[in-house]
């Protein structure tokens, strides 16, 4: 479980949770099945998939936590149609299961959104 902000909007997309926030802010969270995935094994996937994006760039991958459980996160940049965008993943394992949760958001709000991003990651809490 975990906590988003009052007045953001929550959906599914393709299976993924959706969190949609005032400033085109953008959180989704991906709950899967382990197989013999590892934290590391996700945060190379993604950085792979990172480089592969013309004009994508990861800024740092780093060790961290989601619900304390060890974990790693990338943040990266990247533009769209013009406009930058500021993302993070934050990937994890708990039990059999390979979660990963990720921001992104437009420039000129990075700093609120991230904020508000690592609330929403503190709040994360396993509860099986």
């Amino acid at each position: 479980s975990f906590g988003y902000p009052s007045g953001w909007d929550k959906s599914m997309d393709s299976g993924y949770e959706l969190f949609d926030g005032p400033n085109a802010e953008q959180v989704m969270v991906d709950i899967e099945a382990r197989r013999t995935r590892t934290a590391t094994s996700m945060a190379s996937d993604i950085v792979r998939q990172i480089k592969a994006i013309k004009g994508a760039k990861v800024v740092s991958n780093t060790a961290g936590t989601l619900g304390k459980e060890p974990a790693r996160v990338i943040s990266f940049t990247f533009t769209n149609s013009g406009i930058a965008w500021a993302g993070t993943f934050v990937v994890a394992v708990h039990g059999s299961s390979a979660i990963w949760v990720s921001w992104k958001s437009p420039s000129g709000n990075e700093a609120e959104d991230a904020a508000t991003f690592a609330a929403i990651v503190a709040s994360f809490a396993f509860t099986k």
